[in-house]
């Protein structure tokens, strides 16, 4: 590599050097000791094969703060504030109830949180008794709690439903010969949808 000054730019310095096998020009300016010591940064560059522009960024950049990961008690507090604000108060109520048994079961961080966490949370609520089906809603809502809050862990409770049984004629003649008019009303409007969706 050399430094050399332009005929065509009096004053002015400039390295004379071949990169990725092209030969290159590159002006340092009219300053001597400046140009050797931009040629000797230039010559370390292409030996060690690093950027001095990417190392000044390094040291001179600040680096971020690192946000502390919310509690699980603030991150509940904060979400159900928000629950509350924009659901219907049973939704609100359920997400309340599911949280709070969540917390007692798990203490960590929601990003911190693994599915063997949500298993323990399971795996409790059955020891209390509780339904397969019960189970279901209550992860569900603690899993969407926990996506809310930058987990990405998830889990699935198996639960059969429940068989319905259909009404015999009878027993809707029954129903219909004590039923108020409301109620008569209300059963007639479900007996319809019931038969338009089988016709679909």
């Amino acid at each position: 590599m050399t430094t050399s000054r332009s005929a065509h730019d009096e004053g002015v310095h400039y390295l004379r050097y071949e990169q990725d096998g092209r030969r290159r020009w590159e002006a340092v300016g009219t300053d001597i000791m400046l140009a050797t010591s931009k040629r000797k940064m230039r010559e370390a560059e292409l030996t060690l094969g690093y950027n001095s522009a990417d190392i000044h960024r390094q040291v001179h950049t600040k680096p971020r703060p690192v946000r502390k990961a919310a509690s699980l008690s603030q991150a509940v507090d904060a979400y159900l504030q928000s629950v509350v604000a924009t659901k219907a108060p049973r939704t609100a109520a359920a997400y309340k109830l599911a949280l709070h048994q969540f917390a007692k079961v798990c203490v960590k961080p929601p990003v911190q949180m693994t599915q063997h966490d949500l298993t323990a949370f399971a795996v409790r609520l059955r020891q209390d008794g509780m339904s397969d089906r019960t189970i279901a809603n209550r992860l569900a809502n603690v899993v969407t709690f926990l996506k809310k809050n930058g987990s990405a862990c998830s889990l699935r409770w198996k639960y059969t439903g429940k068989k319905v049984r259909a009404c015999r004629p009878d027993e809707l003649k029954a129903m219909f010969s004590v039923a108020d008019s409301d109620e008569w009303l209300l059963f007639q409007f479900s007996l319809g949808r019931v038969a338009e969706s089988k016709k679909s």
